[in-house]
């Protein structure tokens, strides 16, 4: 299906349903999204520009799926479901029964003011709101998973690459979207901080804490993990109470708009039963979410003394022979040393 096709429909209000009577297109460089008033629906565009890909169908659906299970996280009312859109007798619909031709996430939509860089310009971003941020930031990734592998991302020659690579994919737009002096001198900057850092001499300091510091993360993280479980377990309990409730009212509903004849009624309630469905359905996924979330912290943590125990391998195997030739090297001057004292 192509793009164009898609975001004609994107733009038309009766896509979505009788609700919505305008929308408003918002286009980055991977998505578009349309604004509704109540929804928010993005749809990602079938690029591939190397570190990320979305050239076919079957990634645009996962990247969908990946970005609804990483940013419910932190937004879990926000990020609702991902949705595809099919097209039947040559009609495209949202969530129709047709044949899929991409997929759409949606989102609870909030105010465009209520948006970070509007909120600076207008004076309502302080010290106390970015120090709250931060504190909500810290606590996020300090309850993360982490493991040699994902440090591999954050080392120089990782870092390296993907810089080199934002380079190459930018020669192009040159002197038309970023002018040629500026481009050079940002690319000078990065070549000459990689050609500082690249030279790696042997520090005891640097060496001692590259031994303890991720025993003393864990020790760190013992204590925070045990209050994101216990507060986990809390919501998960609370959000089963509610379940059942909210289950029962919309089957209420149903049953009430099926048996009754009163037209104004029975208006009144097709109004209520799809704010009661999202309803039931934004508990159900946060109960999902918090069950997941749990399940996955108690399968994923790694014990203190396994962590120790990898640090301390995988500081030996890298740095064992810069240790060894230390070592040996204070030996012999302590050796001359207490010969000459003789």
């Amino acid at each position: 299906m192509d793009q164009p096709d898609i975001l004609k429909n994107l733009k038309n209000p009766e896509f979505y349903g009788s609700y919505v009577k305008s929308v408003s297109i918002l286009q980055t460089h991977i998505s578009f999204v349309a604004l509704t008033g109540k929804y928010a629906y993005k749809v990602k565009k079938p690029v591939n520009f190397g570190f990320l890909d979305f050239s076919t169908l079957e990634k645009r659906k996962y990247f969908c799926e990946e970005e609804m299970k990483l940013n419910r996280r932190l937004c879990p009312d926000i990020y609702l479901e991902v949705l595809p859109i099919t097209r039947k007798d040559n009609k495209l619909e949202l969530n129709g029964n047709g044949e899929i031709v991409d997929y759409a996430l949606k989102m609870r939509e909030f105010s465009q003011e209520e948006i970070m860089t509007n909120l600076i310009k207008q004076g309502k971003i302080h010290e106390e709101t970015i120090e709250g941020i931060c504190n909500i930031l810290v606590d996020f990734y300090n309850s993360g998973r982490y493991s040699k592998e994902i440090d591999d991302y954050g080392k120089l020659e990782a870092v390296k690459q993907n810089i080199n690579e934002n380079f190459e994919q930018t020669q192009s737009v040159v002197d038309v979207t970023i002018p040629k002096d500026v481009y050079a001198c940002i690319k000078n900057v990065s070549n000459k901080f990689f050609e500082e850092k690249k030279a790696e001499t042997f520090r005891w300091k640097d060496e001692i804490t590259t031994l303890i510091e991720p025993m003393i993360k864990e020790i760190k993280l013992l204590t925070v993990r045990a209050r994101q479980k216990t507060k986990l377990k809390d919501t998960i309990s609370e959000l089963a109470s509610v379940t059942p409730i909210a289950i029962n009212a919309l089957r209420q509903l149903e049953h009430l708009n099926e048996v009754t004849k009163d037209p104004k009624i029975k208006e009144q309630i097709q109004q209520l039963l799809p704010e009661w469905r999202n309803t039931e359905n934004r508990i159900r996924n946060k109960l999902e979410l918090a069950e997941l979330e749990l399940n996955q912290m108690q399968d994923k943590e790694v014990s203190l003394i396994q962590s120790s125990s990898e640090s301390i391998r995988d500081f030996f195997r890298v740095r064992g022979l810069y240790l060894v030739v230390a070592l040996i090297a204070f030996g012999c001057i302590v050796l001359v040393g207490h010969l000459i004292h003789r």
